[in-house]
């Protein structure tokens, strides 16, 4: 279970986690969420096998799933701090180098080639299916970028008189604002208000992450908003772990950023966040610095709407 570098990768943790879908139904939604952890270590990935519960005939996970979402197509929100590499319509690209300013878009996953909706449930409820179902990217669109960090923080005379504090950079404000109206939107097409994060790893690529918050979306029948928070992870080996430890601080900032603007969005109710391998940490640093500034004056649990941490 462990690579040559004694780290374990992603395509053994699933695995591990596939063996995790055989056990009894009382397991979940704990281990229905850590099965959806997958990998991208090959140049093609499938979707996932079918958790052994979503096998049985007297329960369908996928019944009151929208019909603005029954497609064999994905929607995923994302929120990065990678680079870009392309910024083609469609085909957005993002390497493993670090921006100073995070952004977000919407990332379209297509499951199988051209399958119907039926097609798609029938083979998420099947043990054995009569062929792998690949995933791809269909699409990947930035949508805005937010301010680049650390922000300016130049107080005027006046203002300083005044006790006001810096106006808000107008991109950051306008990014924002674009960001609650996307989730204001998905959340209006599911009864569950609620937003489901993935945190992915070392040696996970932009593509990697993206597709296994698809899969894991997907398998927790539709509901709530699926957001994506991909980092600048390395890719490699030794060397490049070194660049992801310096990365998972790096980071911080800006899924400190993201957290306090999902949970400002009045239709949120819960935010439930999934992290894999040093995307942990990042998780838990995170909230650790969160909870340090808002205890002083609120619950932070509260504030922060957050529901289940895994």
């Amino acid at each position: 279970m462990k690579n040559t570098t004694g780290l374990m990768n992603a395509s053994a943790l699933r695995a591990a986690l596939l063996r995790v879908a055989r056990m009894p139904a009382v397991w979940l939604p704990a281990t229905t969420l850590a099965l959806m952890i997958g990998a991208g270590c090959s140049s093609k990935t499938y979707l996932m096998p079918t958790p052994h519960i979503y096998t049985h005939a007297d329960w369908d996970p996928f019944a009151d799933v929208p019909a603005a979402l029954q497609t064999d197509e994905v929607p995923v929100l994302y929120v990065t701090d990678r680079a870009p590499t392309a910024e083609d319509r469609d085909a957005w690209e993002y390497g493993h180098g670090r921006s100073r300013s995070a952004a977000f878009g919407e990332a379209v996953v297509r499951i199988g080639d051209e399958l119907t909706w039926d097609e798609v449930v029938q083979a998420s409820r099947s043990e054995k299916r009569g062929k792998k179902l690949e995933l791809s990217m269909a699409a990947t669109n930035e949508l805005a970028r937010f301010g680049k960090t650390p922000p300016a923080l130049v107080i005027t005379d006046a203002q300083f008189a005044a006790g006001r504090r810096p106006q808000q950079d107008p991109a950051q404000a306008e990014a924002e604002r674009r960001f609650l109206e996307q989730l204001t939107q998905r959340l209006a097409e599911t009864h569950r208000k609620e937003v489901f994060i993935y945190v992915h790893g070392f040696n996970n690529s932009f593509e990697d992450a993206v597709l296994t918050t698809a899969e894991m979306w997907h398998f927790l029948g539709r509901e709530g908003v699926p957001i994506c928070y991909t980092w600048p992870a390395g890719q490699g080996m030794i060397r490049a772990y070194e660049y992801t430890l310096a990365s998972t601080q790096f980071t911080i900032y800006h899924f400190k950023q993201a957290l306090r603007l999902i949970a400002s969005c009045p239709e949120v109710e819960r935010v439930n966040i999934l992290a894999h391998s040093r995307g942990t940490e990042v998780t838990a640093d995170t909230i650790r610095e969160l909870y340090l500034e808002i205890r002083a004056t609120t619950d932070a649990q509260q504030a922060l709407k957050l529901g289940t941490v895994i």
